[in-house]
């Protein structure tokens, strides 16, 4: 069985601003580029000739440091698989679909099966959003507070959404019951009553018996025949004695 391949995490992508627009850098030289800026470098060497300036977001030449190019970083799209749908006032709405459409997700118009996550308040949750939370428990759409996109994007990855849940009674009873489920002994196999499923008779060793059981009826035939003959032998002997005698 082959095994699944492991789906690589979004990363980061570094860019530079030429004559005609936007480059992006080779793929090996953004990922050096990312490290650097990770590990708040000044500076990364792109070449002999030039550099990139991690403080001003600059490509600038090393002969003269006046001639530069922007440079722009583009975070890792970690919402590229996700489908977000907003149940929020306008404001914190907006902040959070930008915030999804900044890395990679798709903001949904309407709860449906493609969602993955459907955020709104806990108050609301309970509240007037109460039906489409009961909807979105039935499609397996996981619902969460808006503060949960605050965290993916200090982090720049898509953390465990476990703290940012809101949970509905039934989640909860259904949450019991699994874990109830978990704690039960593994049944005992029954055993089977009857003998015949338990044993099983190997034919040759039937054949074998019978094969014994006929030798043996051999031998006691053939014993009885030279009984018989030893009988028969020691009569005649006796007759002939008993004739020569009288003769």
């Amino acid at each position: 069985m082959k095994a699944a391949t492991k789906k690589a995490l979004p990363k980061a992508k570094w860019m530079w601003h030429g004559d005609d627009g936007w480059h992006a850098y080779d793929e090996k030289l953004s990922d050096k580029i990312e490290k650097a800026f990770q590990d708040e470098k000044d500076e990364y060497k792109v070449d002999d000739e030039r550099f990139v300036d991690l403080k001003k977001f600059l490509q600038r030449r090393y002969d003269d440091r006046k001639k530069r190019r922007g440079v722009k970083r583009i975070p890792p799209p970690f919402f590229e698989d996700q489908v977000v749908m907003c149940l929020l006032p306008a404001k914190a709405k907006k902040t959070v679909e930008d915030k999804v459409k900044e890395y990679g997700g798709l903001v949904a118009a309407a709860l449906n099966k493609q969602c993955t996550m459907l955020v709104l308040s806990e108050k609301d949750a309970s509240g007037k959003y109460a039906t489409q939370v009961a909807k979105a428990r039935k499609l397996k759409v996981a619902r969460v507070k808006p503060d949960y996109f605050d965290k993916c994007e200090e982090e720049e990855k898509l953390v465990d959404r476990s703290a940012y849940l809101i949970k509905t009674e039934e989640d909860e009873e259904e949450e019991e019951e699994e874990e109830e489920e978990e704690v039960k002994p593994p049944k005992a196999k029954a055993k089977a009553a009857d003998d015949s499923d338990t044993m099983q008779v190997d034919p040759k060793s039937k054949k074998r018996k019978a094969d014994s059981l006929g030798d043996e009826e051999d031998d006691a035939t053939t014993a009885t025949a030279a009984t018989s003959s030893t009988t028969t032998a020691s009569a005649a002997t006796k007759k002939a004695k008993t004739e020569l005698t009288t003769w």
